[in-house]
């Protein structure tokens, strides 16, 4: 005997619900585009503009002093995440600072700050985590590339929404 997940015949009356389910669809998108405007999008550091450090040393990290050492800097706000390798102590850090940019003026003045927050951020970490630190990775996210990727960004998510609806 043949196993049948389906009967030969199905009467199920998918239509006799369409209107529940277009009143339904529609009070969802009315109530994210609500909250799009409301509350807005969360940038990071790719959008915003700001400076990423990845750093290394072949010892145990004190991730609470790292935090604390990096917000006395008080560059803007700070994001300060472990990186475990191996025995799961945390051996490595990835430090963001999210800083609000402006193109004015070709994006120069945005562009030195941000490097000099780079070095000072740098050079806390040396003397939080002491001289034999390995930066691994240093970006900085300036105002050119940050306005080109909110607008482009925003073209997706709007492109999207038009899918979806």
């Amino acid at each position: 005997m043949l196993l049948k997940l389906i009967p030969d015949k199905t009467s199920v009356q998918f239509t006799r619900y369409r209107h529940f389910a277009i009143i339904g669809s529609t009070l969802l998108n009315i109530v994210a585009l609500v909250a799009l405007l409301t509350m807005g999008l969360n940038f990071g550091v790719d959008f915003k503009g700001g400076v990423t450090i990845e750093a290394a040393i072949p010892r145990p990290i004190d991730i609470t002093a790292v935090r604390s050492g990096v917000a006395a800097l008080r560059l803007g706000a700070v994001q300060v995440q472990a990186i475990a390798e191996g025995g799961g102590q945390a051996q490595g850090v990835v430090v963001s600072v999210e800083q609000d940019v402006s193109a004015e003026d070709g994006g120069a003045a945005a562009e030195k700050a941000q490097q000099n927050s780079a070095s000072l951020v740098q050079a806390e970490l040396k003397k939080i985590l002491g001289e034999d630190i390995e930066f691994r990775r240093i970006d900085v996210v300036g105002p050119t590339v940050s306005g080109e990727l909110i607008v482009k960004g925003l073209i997706a998510v709007g492109l999207l929404l038009v899918i979806i609806i």
